[in-house]
């Protein structure tokens, strides 16, 4: 993004960057406070659909354009939404893990941010996946809020509950991917042994597969 706006000074007077934390309330406010400073375009990346769905309609209402990114709102007020398939990486992550397990194993599901729109549009297509195969079986699903340290702490949750019935970790998103693998290791999981995971975007979870001799698909 900055380097995009620093490629088109001409066009592009002031570039403003905030940063809501997955906070919902944090980010409502951000983009209220943008619309007060008389903004002419806002590019938003939502945090759940429902809650700010309010404040982008707000800024459109005001004749400020909303380009929504990677995530959207539940209504269609906005301009345009500029994402890649969250569907078809849900169904790749899920197909791959059926492969993997010749069609019968259990696996974890490690969402994202309950309500979030990438995890929702990826979790759906997985779950149709894994229902087509009998010998597939979702232990379950549980949420790791795009944060490896949270993730963490969610699968050894998981190891001290399932243990060694965990055959799969089908993993919404590159971030919680390395905290899931650490959590294996840390339980003592030798090299080789660990489940098969899914990552996206982050090398995180690669560089820690590759260590470890995890099997793993990437989506970049």
């Amino acid at each position: 993004l900055m380097k995009a706006a620093a490629e088109n000074k001409d066009k592009i007077k002031k570039l403003i960057i905030t940063d809501a934390g997955h906070d919902d309330s944090k980010q409502v406010a951000d983009i209220q406070d943008l619309i007060s400073r008389g903004v002419d375009l806002l590019l938003v990346s939502a945090n759940t659909a429902q809650a700010l769905d309010p404040a982008v309609t707000q800024a459109m209402e005001q004749g400020i354009p909303v380009v929504m990114v990677d995530r959207r709102i539940e209504s269609d007020n906005f301009v345009t939404f500029v994402t890649a398939s969250d569907a078809v990486t849900g169904r790749f992550f899920a197909q791959w893990i059926v492969e993997k397990l010749g069609g019968k194993g259990n696996v974890i599901m490690m969402a994202g941010q309950s309500g979030s729109s990438p995890s929702v549009n990826r979790e759906i297509p997985g779950e149709a996946v894994f229902a087509q195969y009998p010998g597939i079986k979702v232990l379950e699903k549980v949420y790791g809020d795009w944060s490896p340290v949270k993730a963490k702490q969610v699968m050894q949750s998981m190891i001290q509950k399932y243990g060694q019935d965990i055959d799969a970790v089908w993993v919404a998103h590159g971030l919680m991917t390395p905290g899931s693998i650490e959590a294996f290791v840390e339980a003592g999981w030798k090299d080789g042994e660990i489940p098969p995971h899914t990552n996206a975007d982050v090398n995180g979870g690669m560089q820690l597969a590759l260590k470890h001799k995890v099997p793993m698909i990437e989506v970049g």
